[in-house]
């Protein structure tokens, strides 16, 4: 029998491998191209996008990009959700440039009140509609946990996890950022609320991380 533990363990490195091998195909799983409400005669089970996202499933079959894919090189994450570790009773805090948390195939999962957007002190770290590049955080969300069998979208790799966006890349003043990434890396509620700390994001210079908030990070395992 898996422990906890070794669930999130289990989880935490399918989360890994799919956000490497998913770069640059992440927003067109993670957003679909509208927002209605799926048809009522969506069957259970019928994710539309799911076909496309070869990093669960390879059959070497069409998928957004130049190329197919090898068939056979995916995560075999199928089987971990077979036997029912599709990440539930897990946080995970997206630490990016913000999260849509009304998105319809991540609202389901979505931790109440859980989130935080410094820019505007509430818990709704949704970007501005304006703002048409900021939606990488909510694409990492779709691979994360995207709600699956529920006839929108795609799936995520722990579909049942639920999500909270911090949106700390969003803030332009280096020394604010270092405080709020701090904040949501554990020294704010909201981030010792999370198990799972997600940041797929780069710096361009040289950074140390503080040892309070990185060991608070690994404390979680």
């Amino acid at each position: 029998m898996m422990t906890p533990a070794s669930r999130r363990s289990a989880l935490c490195s399918a989360v890994a491998l799919a956000l490497c091998l998913c770069a640059g195909t992440a927003t067109a799983v993670a957003q679909p191209a509208t927002t209605t409400p799926p048809s009522s005669k969506a069957k259970q089970g019928d994710d539309p996008l799911f076909r496309y996202q070869w990093h669960l499933r390879n059959q070497g079959q069409p998928v957004f990009g130049d190329g197919r894919p090898v068939a056979g090189v995916d995560l075999d994450v199928d089987i971990l959700h077979a036997l029912g570790i599709r990440g539930a009773g897990v946080n995970v805090a997206v630490i990016d440039d913000g999260l849509e948390i009304a998105h319809p195939d991540l609202v389901d999962n979505i931790v109440a009140n859980g989130s935080r957007n410094f820019l505007t002190g509430s818990n709704d770290p949704t970007p501005p509609a304006s703002e048409i590049d900021s939606d990488h955080g909510t694409a990492v969300a779709g691979i994360i946990a995207e709600r699956g069998w529920n006839g929108i979208g795609g799936r995520g790799v722990a579909p049942e996890a639920k999500l909270a966006g911090f949106n700390a890349i969003a803030e332009t003043d280096g020394s604010k950022q270092y405080v709020d990434i701090r904040y949501a890396w554990g020294d704010g509620p909201e981030g010792r609320a999370m198990e799972v700390f997600n940041n797929s994001w780069a710096v361009r210079r040289a950074c140390i991380p503080t040892p309070k908030s990185t060991n608070n990070s690994r404390s979680k395992d």
